[in-house]
């Protein structure tokens, strides 16, 4: 089917010139004035480059973090199993130590009659190995304390990372 035209109007080639002129005016306008064509999407990609170098430097300290804690030769966990490792022996040599205690004082006991002189030396043992093993369960209880205090110190850092992390993630919204 042929189109139909629509009828002419009867405005003047002046007139349609002006009507031109202002609609050219307000496309002119309108294309200044808008935030996406008038320099947002550099400003948005710059944005999104801030973002991203955030997010990059985020990561590397999440690493080193990783690699503090994992480390085979020199991170927590190896730092702590070899303190466990220590402690064992440690404990077992005390628990050497009072067995011998033990025994020392049932052999005492059998020889009361021996003279003073080899009864203070043997009082002097038992007081050095009794400091050892108080110096031990106050390293024990001093190592656990810094543990705690590690654990902490962490969770801490873990929080602030995650706040962070979130604190970027509103900005984006």
């Amino acid at each position: 089917m042929p189109k139909k035209s629509a009828p002419r109007s009867s405005i003047s080639p002046a007139s349609s010139s002006k009507n031109g002129d202002v609609m050219l005016g307000d496309i002119h306008k309108k294309i200044y004035s808008s935030s996406a064509l008038n320099g947002g999407f550099d400003t948005l990609l710059f944005k999104i480059d801030k973002i991203e170098q955030g997010q990059n430097s985020l990561n590397s300290k999440v690493d080193k973090i990783h690699d503090a804690i994992h480390d085979p030769s020199d991170g927590l966990f190896y730092k702590l199993s070899e303190f466990k490792i220590e402690s064992t022996q440690k404990f077992s040599d005390v628990e050497n130590k009072i067995t011998s205690i033990s025994e020392w004082k049932k052999h005492r006991e059998k020889t009361e009659e021996k003279n003073e002189e080899v009864h203070d030396d043997a009082a002097q043992k038992l007081a050095s190995m009794e400091k050892s093993v108080d110096s031990l369960m106050k390293s024990k209880h001093f190592t656990w304390a810094f543990i705690k205090w590690l654990l902490v110190a962490l969770g801490g850092a873990a929080i602030t990372l995650f706040f962070k992390w979130l604190e970027s993630k509103m900005h984006i919204l």
